[in-house]
């Protein structure tokens, strides 16, 4: 029963932090205790296993005792205050160094401190002299026993916030260290739109002064110094400051392009917490990232270019050769003037291809936008890729649909609903159909294209809009295209104001759709 109850007492110290030095709170109790009794001595004590320690002293200047010498441990053991008149005259205490020797204890009582049911030291006054000590005495003794436990008590909430703030720190400064390893500028602004934590690079990205880099600067003078700066473009003006606040107080998510003074282009983000107390922003210099895909885009044009020229004569120049040779040639000959033929034209295509995107990427291609009707450019879509499609055993059916007017280039908008219709008829099963369909819904026009192939595997489905991104299907069937179709599809949709995408359909298949504003 000792041992469990010893084992629950060091929990308890060491819970509450208890039994490594003196502290001012308690010295000024023990200080007040030997002044009401009168005492040279007073001491607020913790009983660890091999240690009495003084976490309140008066009258002494050693701040503990060994454990075997203790009056503290026999204290822990009664109900209540224990009162020693005169130690010499004890056998408990009479040949111990302490009363024996300095400080030389004659007159000893204490009180346990209790704290939830488990004694862990005592309140207790000494003398160098017998005393006596009355009911009344005792129960004042009792009294400031529990002033001491209470203020054990107290500490707790002050010990246990201490230990948050320690962790807090930390993780504070691993934080700090982990923003400063990332590429992009980031900082956090509280429920008050304050700073809170940040990194140096956002700062450097900004162009503010050492004098904005502080806990607690506000993210309103910030946007203040920014929009008198004109990081935010020559048109925008203080005057929207107070639109551009509320935008963020109201609003989840945003991103903005910023082009600064020193002409470097910004990306940044606003994301607002769960919780709804604060935000984060994050800022990625794109300047040499855009200068690069400039440098490669115009690479591949010249390249493009300059490979247009002998490809078209080389294709020429076997037309031309298969031409005058007619008849007069071998089958295996003419396999092969048949097979270079056609890799030749999907050269072409692929160039083709490459000068497209890159001209729509840049926002190059002029369109010719005219009122049509989206079924009509369907029907034609139809009607034209119809040959290709029976050739791979596969049938193409539009669904009559509400009309579609809207505002667009007809030749481009053939030349997407013909990347699609072509994808799916070779990831169609033969004999199988790939339904195309026109729905009005409210202020668009929607378009799908509907087949029972196998579908866009999982992991790819975010990569299907990029270039030169071709999901690997065994059962595709026809050539393989140069994975530009659905990347130069989407810059023509977006040009028009619209949107494409994919879900996956019912029963197996996919659906590919475009939405794009109705007139």
């Amino acid at each position: 029963m000792i041992d469990t109850q010893e084992d629950l007492r060091q929990r308890v110290i060491t819970r509450y932090g208890l039994g490594e030095s003196d502290e001012a709170a308690f010295n000024q109790l023990s200080q007040t205790v030997a002044s009401i009794f009168d005492t040279p001595i007073a001491l607020v004590t913790v009983l660890r296993r091999d240690r009495q320690i003084f976490q309140g002293v008066c009258g002494l200047s050693d701040s503990g005792t060994d454990r075997e010498s203790a009056f503290c441990g026999h204290t822990v053991r009664q109900p209540s205050v224990m009162v020693v008149e005169d130690a010499l005259e004890d056998p408990r205490f009479a040949n111990h160094d302490v009363v024996t020797g300095p400080p030389f204890i004659r007159f000893y009582a204490g009180t346990p401190i209790t704290i939830g049911g488990v004694a862990i030291g005592s309140l207790c006054i000494i003398d160098t002299k017998p005393r006596t000590m009355t009911a009344v005495q005792r129960r004042q003794l009792e009294d400031l026993g529990e002033v001491a436990a209470n203020l054990i008590e107290t500490r707790l909430g002050t010990f246990v916030a201490e230990k948050r703030e320690l962790e807090l720190k930390r993780q504070t400064q691993l934080l700090r260290v982990m923003l400063d390893s990332v590429d992009q500028g980031i900082a956090y602004f509280d429920g008050d739109l304050k700073l809170a934590l940040w990194n140096d690079l956002f700062f450097e990205l900004h162009g503010f002064g050492d004098d904005m880099k502080r806990r607690g600067a506000d993210a309103e003078e910030m946007l203040e110094k920014s929009l008198r700066w004109g990081l935010f473009g020559p048109k925008a003006t203080e005057a929207m400051l107070p639109a551009m606040l509320d935008n963020i107080r109201t609003t989840a998510r945003s991103e903005t392009e910023i082009t600064t003074r020193e002409g470097r282009t910004l990306h940044s983000v606003r994301l607002r917490l769960d919780d709804g107390q604060g935000f984060i922003v994050s800022v990625r210099d794109l300047t040499a990232e855009r200068i690069a895909n400039r440098a490669k885009d115009e690479f591949i044009s010249t390249i493009s270019h300059e490979l247009r020229t002998p490809l078209t004569a080389i294709r020429g120049a076997i037309a031309l050769l298969g031409a005058s040779l007619g008849t007069g040639i071998n089958d295996r000959a003419r396999q092969m003037l048949d097979m270079a033929q056609k890799n030749a034209a999907r050269l072409s295509t692929l160039i083709d291809d490459i000068l497209d995107i890159e001209r729509l990427t840049r926002g190059q291609t002029g369109y010719m936008l005219v009122p049509l009707h989206m079924n009509e450019v369907i029907h034609d879509a139809v009607q034209q890729n119809g040959p290709f499609a029976e050739g791979l055993d596969v049938r193409f059916e539009a669904f009559p649909g509400d009309p579609l007017p809207l505002t667009g280039d007809p030749g481009r908008l053939l030349q997407v609903l013909t990347n699609l219709l072509s994808n799916a008829a070779r990831h169609s099963p033969p004999g199988s159909v790939v339904e195309v369909e026109g729905l009005r819904r409210d202020r668009l026009a929607r378009i799908e294209v509907r087949d029972r192939g196998s579908g866009v595997p999982e992991h790819f489905v975010d990569r299907l809009f990029e270039r030169f991104s071709q999901a690997v299907d065994a059962k595709r069937r026809g050539n393989g295209g140069t994975g530009l179709g659905l990347a130069i599809s989407r810059a023509i949709v977006e040009q028009h104001g619209g949107r494409i995408g994919y879900e996956p359909r019912d029963g197996g298949g996919s659906c590919f759709w475009i939405e794009l504003p109705a007139a």
